[in-house]
């Protein structure tokens, strides 16, 4: 249990580095934002997304071990920079107590769900087939060199969709953690992403109300929608496409209703989630550009960065993301 809880611990700490260097990168971005909310939550969004993507770019041409090492060092300096930052600058919480607790506890709600599921999916005999796939393709990379097979097509190397396969990879290796942990800090890290970096961009155009209710509005509802169309039974699934149509309705109408969306991905696939949180990224770093104060070139780079991760991911998030 002791060395189970040191595992734990040194996963979230080196998790945290990328999350902390995409606070330093909005912080710069931003340079007359004073809003802490707004910092964290495109810190949030922006973190692990563009770690991802300097990841799964270098392993086109150098080894996982070195790639691994290079990504946690580029995120030392904008992290260095988030503390210096939040040091200097008088960066403001202005959120009442009353509703920093409320979305703080919704948050935490829909994490110990998201959480639950995964476990229920990973340690019963009813795992589904994509998150045991996905599960051994990160465990193959954590213990050996690139690339990773894909277990439907072993002689292809293919960068295509292991993105958040590959990040966990590289959270074992760097932290010695084991498969569960990882994960697990992995899909955590995700849904805050997703959270945060929705309620920042909405709180730009609007206010904090929209952020946060905009932000639940999808961490409860979306996923659900998204998955109930993607896995409808169409075509060679069904000889009713009535039938499907119908189950589409129904999962729609449970999403908004029931609000079980983002709790019942990961047991699916998590992937997805990560997919998300760099979407989420890319919604953010474009609700920077409206105002000219802001580095808007290096924004609509980072941007397009993040889209590509959510891309590299998994193939099905861009209609979300759109």
């Amino acid at each position: 249990m002791v060395t189970e809880l040191f595992e734990i611990v040194r996963v979230v700490l080196l998790a945290l580095l990328p999350i902390l260097a995409g606070c330093g990168i909005t912080a710069w971005l931003l340079p007359n934002e004073r809003r802490l909310p707004i910092i964290v939550g495109g810190g949030l969004a922006i973190g692990h997304a563009l770690s991802i993507f300097v990841l799964i770019t270098l392993l086109r041409v150098l080894s996982i071990d070195t790639v691994v090492t290079i990504v946690f060092v580029i995120a030392v300096p904008p992290a260095i920079y988030a503390i210096v930052a939040l040091r200097n600058h008088a960066y403001l919480w202005d959120i009442h107590l009353g509703w920093s607790i409320l979305a703080l506890s919704i948050l935490g709600l829909i994490s110990v769900g998201t959480v639950v599921d995964l476990g229920a999916s990973v340690w019963t005999g009813s795992t589904h087939e994509n998150l045991a796939v996905r599960m051994a393709m990160a465990a193959h990379a954590a213990e050996s060199s690139w690339p990773v097979m894909d277990p439907y097509s072993p002689d292809h190397q293919r960068l295509y969709r292991h993105a958040a396969q590959v990040w966990t990879a590289a959270l074992m290796r760097a932290s010695g953690a084991g498969l569960y942990p990882a994960t697990v800090i992995t899909v955590l890290a995700s849904i805050c992403a997703i959270a945060g970096g929705l309620f920042a961009a909405l709180s730009q155009f609007r206010s904090y109300i929209s952020g946060l209710f905009g932000s639940v509005l999808f961490l409860t509802a979306g996923p659900a929608n998204f998955l109930g169309i993607w896995k409808a039974p169409f075509d060679s699934l069904s000889t009713s496409i009535a039938y499907g149509l119908a189950t589409v309705k129904r999962d729609i109408a449970e999403g908004y209703v029931l609000g079980h969306g983002l709790i019942l991905a990961p047991g699916n696939d998590y992937t997805v989630i990560v997919g998300l949180s760099a979407a989420s990224g890319a919604v953010f770093l474009t609700s920077t550009l409206g105002n000219s104060a802001n580095r808007r070139r290096v924004g609509v780079l980072l941007a397009a960065m993040t889209l590509a991760t959510a891309g590299a991911v998994a193939e099905q998030i861009f209609p979300v993301a759109a």
